[in-house]
């Protein structure tokens, strides 16, 4: 029987390639994913996890790959990740679905005008005090003074500064966060950590992540393999560059972080890296 390989930043899934229909369990939270009556329902499932972490993973090696291309470029200490949390500076006074509108989108765009953001991903969840909060992570370097200023003048408009003030006595909030990256091993991981959390203390109404229109249709290449590449990673496996996991429906190959390049099969590196460029549109 030929097989297949599913290809990421960090690790191969072998499949058996079937000539049949093969039947899936489908998990609770996805059986709850399926009954939408026109309405998303607040979870999370675990097809959702794995598509928001490869896609978390594609972006990070996506910019990895542009400066290592382009190191004589100008400017090109801008193209970095910025992994961004917006709170509310007051408790929360509109519903999840009109902040995420009039707030959120509002934000992304303002980003996207000022700072030249092209990709990025975002995901909802709400705090112990029931207020919803965001996570975002963009392809570009962004201040953080600049991000509090855009995002509390947003704020503003929708009535948060002003009963801020009343309980505070002035009207600039640390209502923002910029994780630092810089002393962070394994970049992709750390924001995936944030990003698919699936322990909700309430519901999200309405959509509970979101992303660049580059990223939502696109899927991890699955490449048909012959016998020689999977001996070859049979030696890795052999000399410790390639851990190898055996599961029922297919096999894991997951090579140390930050060494694809170096552990993998050309061909199936070159495959990975042409399908990053090409839902990673990046430009200075």
């Amino acid at each position: 029987m030929s097989s297949a390989i599913s290809i990421s930043k960090s690790k191969l899934i072998v499949t058996p390639i079937m000539s049949t229909k093969t039947k899936f369990i489908i998990s609770q939270n996805s059986k709850r994913n399926l009954i939408r009556n026109s309405e998303y329902n607040g979870y999370i499932s675990k097809p959702t996890v794995k598509k928001i972490g490869q896609m978390v993973e594609n972006l990070i090696f996506g910019i990895e790959l542009f400066r290592n291309e382009n190191k004589g470029l100008r400017n090109l200490g801008s193209l970095q990740p910025t992994f961004v949390t917006l709170t509310l500076s007051y408790g929360q006074i509109q519903n999840d679905k009109f902040i995420k509108r009039n707030m959120l989108m509002r934000f992304i765009e303002e980003m996207k005008k000022s700072e030249g953001v092209q990709n990025y991903i975002w995901r909802a969840e709400p705090q112990v005090n029931g207020n919803i909060h965001f996570h975002i992570i963009f392809d570009r370097f962004i201040k953080w003074q600049y991000v509090r200023k855009t995002w509390n003048s947003i704020q503003e408009k929708h009535d948060y500064i002003d009963a801020f003030e009343q309980k505070h006595g002035h009207r600039d909030p640390n209502s923002t966060d910029i994780h630092s990256l810089l002393k962070v091993d394994n970049i992709a991981a750390y924001i995936c950590k944030y990003m698919v959390k699936d322990k909700p203390l309430r519901k999200i109404e309405g959509r509970i992540w979101g992303c660049s229109a580059n990223f939502h249709k696109a899927k991890n290449p699955r490449i048909e393999v012959c016998e020689h590449i999977i001996q070859d990673l049979e030696e890795l496996v052999k000399s410790g560059k390639v851990y190898k996991k055996v599961l029922e429906y297919c096999t894991i190959f997951r090579y140390k972080k930050n060494q694809i390049q170096e552990t993998i099969n050309n061909i199936i590196y070159n495959v990975y890296v042409e399908f990053v460029n090409s839902i990673v549109p990046l430009k200075l």
